[in-house]
């Protein structure tokens, strides 16, 4: 077993744990029948030689001790139906069902079989302070090559991240923008009004639930032009389309603890600035910047991308992000010494949220190369967590586009969630159509094999 410290966005993760499971799920659809038990030894196998089988979790959370493991748990789903297995809501029950505690084996998974299509899917789903999405690939990698028999490219050995995160960077924050930092999370965890979010956002116990879209061929091109004609990125549509989705989905009660304001925020992988040899590491290397702005602010989409994009431009130039793993910090420090009920609420107020956009564009030269070969499909189901009622997770692949929804279902009524989906597929197959002359109209987002249309 080796021992190592954990960085502050791995002990908050592991803090949110003890108030809601945060897990997260990769979902690979391989071609072919698949074969359970052989996928059984490959994982084994590859988690072996990684010593990522298991993790012991030290009582005071500060530090965690990792080891291989002789077993390696593979659940097979059940087809419900003549159309196959429900992958909705095998993720969901994934995402909803903890881990265990002290000790656990930091990831699991399910094999589902879809004859229809000939077909496998395999979902990773991991105890998210364990591994962030980067670190899930650079393993799952291993385990997909073993388990395919094929040459495991450009994959030199893993190794545990044992280094904090402000001690990692290339260029360190200076002491006077950490206390910068620290004063202004103080400041408004205590001051400011909380953004919009749903009536009931905030509810323990509330059960994760997630959909998977599937985006038509050419979506993620067209977008990408959508985006470059407005001098913005594809992640600036995400987040344009959310803030105008919201405001005219949820309810915008000014008082004297809510603002007008949606709160949007964004998960920024830390590795290209950090020093060392993170690039085959296992661990968290995140931070995450928040965008705020007044509903009704812009009057259309366009307005929105550019304005928001030239906010982004401006948060990346500071590089904003890095101030979260002094705000997260804060937040875990301060955990152990609060009563059990106000611990997510303490999360809430240090990061309101009203969603959070976790966007990937798949650059693993592994992942590229599968998309004409036996690696047909790849997504992902991100966590909730107590800060954020909404979660947009969208993954793009060479120019396939999947979008997953994670929602907690006590905060938002089922016309609610469902008219907040299809308002944000409608809005990105429009803007993806709207780059295109040529593209027609009546385009439709697939959920896997059956079809949604928009009109």
């Amino acid at each position: 077993m080796r021992r190592v410290p954990l960085n502050s966005f791995q002990r908050v993760m592991l803090q949110w744990s003890d108030v809601y499971p945060y897990n997260a799920c990769h979902l690979y659809c391989l071609s072919g029948a698949g074969d359970p038990q052989r996928f059984r030894e490959a994982a084994r196998q590859a988690l072996a030689a990684a010593d990522w089988g298991r993790a012991v979790i030290e009582a005071d959370g500060r530090y965690a001790s990792f080891g291989p493991c002789d077993d390696v748990e593979v659940r097979q789903a059940a087809a419900e139906s003549p159309g196959g297995v429900d992958l909705d809501r095998e993720v969901a029950a994934e995402l909803n069902r903890p881990f265990d505690r002290p000790e656990c084996r930091p990831i699991r998974f399910v094999f589902a079989a879809d004859g229809a299509a000939a077909c496998h899917w395999i979902a990773a789903v991991y105890d998210h302070w364990t591994a962030d999405s980067v670190a899930m690939r650079l393993l799952m990698r291993r385990i997909l090559a073993e388990y395919l028999g094929g040459p495991c490219e450009d994959g030199g050995p893993l190794h545990v991240c044992d280094r904090p995160l402000l001690g990692a960077l290339r260029e360190p924050l200076s002491l006077w923008r950490r206390w910068r930092t620290a004063v202004n999370t103080v400041a408004r965890s205590l001051l400011e009004r909380q953004p919009i979010k749903p009536p009931d956002a905030g509810r323990e116990g509330r059960e994760v639930c997630f959909q998977l879209f599937r985006g038509y061929d050419g979506m993620a091109d067209g977008l990408w032009r959508f985006a470059r004609n407005r001098g913005a990125t594809v992640h600036d549509v995400f987040l344009a389309v959310l803030h105008q989705v919201l405001g005219r989905h949820l309810p915008c009660r000014r008082s004297l603890t809510q603002c007008d304001k949606i709160a949007l925020g964004s998960i920024v992988d830390i590795r290209g600035e950090a020093a060392g040899p993170f690039r085959e590491s296992l661990g968290v290397l995140l931070g995450f910047w928040t965008l705020r702005e007044r509903v009704g602010a812009f009057r259309s989409l366009s307005e929105a991308v550019e304005r928001l994009a030239a906010r982004t431009r401006q948060i990346k130039a500071r590089r904003a992000h890095l101030d979260s793993l002094v705000s997260i910090g804060i937040g875990a420090a301060a955990w152990p010494w609060l009563p059990r009920p106000w611990r997510a609420r303490l999360m809430r107020r240090t990061m309101p949220l009203t969603a959070g956009v976790t966007n990937v564009v798949v650059r693993d030269r592994w992942l590229e190369q599968s998309l004409a070969g036996t690696i047909v499909e790849y997504a992902r189901a991100a966590p909730l967590g107590p800060t954020v009622p909404l979660v947009l997770s969208p993954t793009t692949m060479g120019n396939r586009l999947t979008i997953g929804f994670t929602y907690a279902a006590s905060e938002f009524t089922e016309p609610q969630i469902a008219a907040i989906i299809d308002d944000v597929l409608c809005s990105l197959r429009l803007a993806a159509a709207e780059s295109n002359a040529s593209d027609p109209a009546p385009k439709s987002i697939e959920l896997r094999t059956k079809q949604t249309a928009f009109p």
